[in-house]
């Protein structure tokens, strides 16, 4: 399990609770929605790329394609995929 913490200013966390009952409470539920749709994303991806392959079997739970996914040799996330892109012509300053 991983443990995160935010740090807001004052009055940005006075902000947010004019704005929201309960701001812890809906940090974690912008996440669990973020998680939720990322999962899904990825159980789609992985279930395509199995049925292109010669395999036989596919894992039968979310878990297990979950496993399949993350333990794929040449898995990045989306930190090292950025980092291992290319840079923009457009962007760059050459």
């Amino acid at each position: 399990m991983k443990t995160i913490t935010l740090e807001f200013e004052d009055q940005e966390w006075q902000i947010l609770e004019e704005g929201i009952a309960d701001p812890i409470d809906w940090i974690q539920n912008a996440a669990n929605v973020k998680i939720g749709k990322v999962r899904n994303r990825i159980v789609a991806k992985e279930q395509a790329r199995l049925m292109e392959t010669d395999r036989k079997t596919m894992p039968a739970s979310i878990e297990g394609l979950l496993e399949s996914f993350f333990s794929q040799t040449d898995y990045l996330n989306a930190a090292d995929r950025v980092t291992a892109a290319p840079p923009d012509p457009i962007l760059s300053n050459d």
